[in-house]
């Protein structure tokens, strides 16, 4: 059978075969997870964990679910302004894209929400297919250098007395630098499109002929395009650190800046490496690193349980209003 791929075409199997070791990762990520999970229960009790979620500040709930909104819209705005530099994009329509985006991608430990967000934005076709797909990268490149400035800070700020001070310094130190290198990635306006086609290899038969235009290089080129990107960037992951700040002290947990910073990068390093479906192991990876800084593992339990429930709740709820709004405008 012949299997060239075509030019003009999308090679969705190619894709999904491309998937495949992140597939057999997040299989064997779910079953050490669920060991996890086992091995806790055994060791804790469930009415502790009831009893430590029934006594979870409301206020201090209700602030969280403010800022994790505040950061949806933050991102919203951050996509929107990007795709801005090339053509001014429809705003429902990608606010819609971004939220069914970001569902998919908690669902599906293969990340194919990105690859969706592009699709769907690209019916409207206000903007090009390969400057959708390359607001991706500016994206990740804004979230890389972010979270660079986070692992950063760890050098500077007090880290919890559980952790080796000299050591984690050092590891924090190396963890900034790799990150800072991936965020630069996208500023070589000469590898833009490389860049892209290694993301969304499915779109290499409609991008094999394109090329970035002459206004695609300027708007890469323009420095106040990517002060603006980034200090969006930092802006959504400063206000994620302060959403888990918030849900804590619902719990009574006064953790230190080090301690919060430390539990932002190993969610997001944790998640990335090792995808489980829906992101099912973000309360494991809450209740652990938790459990290094000396927190009573029923109340690490709640609250991340909590977290996970608020975050992906939040992005349900906007999803269908979103949803509603593009019906409501088809009629």
């Amino acid at each position: 059978m012949n299997t060239e791929h075509k030019a003009g075409s999308v090679d969705w199997r190619g894709s999904m075969l491309g998937q495949r070791r992140r597939l057999i990762l997040s299989a064997v990520s779910l079953l050490a997870m669920l060991a996890l999970v086992v091995y806790a229960l055994q060791k804790i009790s469930i009415q502790d964990i009831e009893a430590s979620i029934a006594q979870a500040h409301p206020l201090w709930l209700m602030a969280g679910v403010a800022l994790l909104m505040l950061g949806q819209a933050l991102r919203f705005a951050r996509w929107w302004r990007i795709l801005n530099w090339e053509a001014r994009p429809d705003t429902p329509e990608t606010w819609f894209s971004l939220m069914g985006g970001q569902v998919l991608n908690w669902l599906l430990p293969v990340r194919l929400g990105e690859l969706w967000r592009v699709w769907e934005e690209n019916n409207k076709k206000r903007n090009s297919l390969l400057w959708i797909a390359g607001s991706i990268i500016v994206e990740k490149s804004g979230d890389s250098l972010a979270l660079a400035v986070m692992a950063l800070a760890l050098v500077f700020v007090p880290l919890p007395t559980q952790l080796p001070s000299s050591p984690a310094r050092v590891l924090f130190t190396a963890f900034a630098g790799f990150l800072m290198a991936g965020g630069l990635v996208a500023f070589r306006s000469s590898a833009w499109q490389g860049k892209v086609l290694q993301r969304f290899p499915q779109f290499g038969g409609l991008l094999s002929a394109m090329r970035p235009t002459e206004s695609h290089a300027d708007q890469l080129r323009n420095p106040l395009n990517w002060a603006e990107a980034i200090i969006i960037s930092l802006v959504i992951w400063a206000i994620a650190v302060l959403t888990n700040v918030a849900i804590a002290r619902a719990f009574g947990l006064a953790l230190g800046a080090g301690a919060h910073l430390v539990l932002m990068l190993a969610i997001m390093s944790v998640l990335a490496i090792a995808a489980t479906p829906a992101s099912a192991g973000l309360p494991v990876i809450v209740t652990a690193t938790l459990a290094v800084f000396g927190v009573p593992s029923a109340d690490a339990i709640a609250f991340g349980s909590v977290l996970y429930v608020l975050t992906y709740g939040v992005n349900l709820v906007l999803l269908g209003l979103s949803w509603v709004v593009k019906k409501w405008r088809s009629r």
